[in-house]
């Protein structure tokens, strides 16, 4: 994500055996691990903070991308992102990616 920018950062995805994750690398300096679920209403693809991470101290006493919520409708992305600061959620910042 915003690559050569002055926060560059990088999500990257893995599986164990039981559930999908993500970590994500990011511009604060810290690198959150988040689990996956489903939405079973919407479809939906989510991910939320487990707490652990590099650089990366207690939730919430730490800033972090705190979840990201992926919608998927025909050729349309939405990626709605939630960082924790200070304890609290923000408003999501919304990426919307359309296929051509």
């Amino acid at each position: 994500m915003f690559p050569g920018a002055e926060h560059e950062m990088v999500t990257m995805y893995f599986a164990s055996p039981s559930a999908l994750y993500l970590a994500h690398y990011c511009g604060l300096g810290n690198h959150p691990n988040l689990i996956a679920s489903m939405d079973a209403e919407t479809g939906d693809l989510m991910f939320d903070c487990v707490g652990i991470g590099a650089n990366f101290g207690a939730c919430p006493d730490t800033d972090h991308m705190h979840s990201v919520r992926y919608h998927l409708e025909g050729d349309s992305l939405t990626a709605s992102w939630k960082t924790m600061a200070g304890g609290k959620l923000t408003e999501p910042m919304v990426f919307s990616l359309k296929r051509k």
